[in-house]
């Protein structure tokens, strides 16, 4: 989905929130809370708390975008490294659509 196409404020809500729900489910390899997934979640949970619905979509995607960016790293990594589980996979191509 092009970035251009996320005027809906809600459909991009809802798309942060699944992946948020993702991350969450995310299993942590890497020392619990400080585990990127935890982080990430956390950083998209605070995100989402502070939108609201005078903005528009591509606001609220512009200021996922760091976040998103994050995770596409790792997971992209996690993919070389053939590491990728098939909810991983799914939460990739779930970011790629956003970005």
């Amino acid at each position: 989905m092009d970035v251009n196409e996320l005027d809906n404020f809600e459909e991009v809500r809802n798309n942060l929130q699944m992946i948020e729900e993702m991350l969450n489910r995310m299993p942590l390899e890497h020392g619990g809370e400080n585990d990127v997934f935890a982080v990430t979640a956390k950083d998209m949970d605070d995100l989402l708390s502070n939108v609201t619905p005078d903005m528009n979509g591509k606001d609220v995607v512009e200021k996922a975008k760091p976040i998103l960016h994050t995770c596409h790293k790792v997971l992209e990594l996690r993919r070389k490294e053939n590491r990728l589980t098939p909810e991983q996979e799914s939460l990739l191509e779930d970011i790629e659509k956003l970005d």
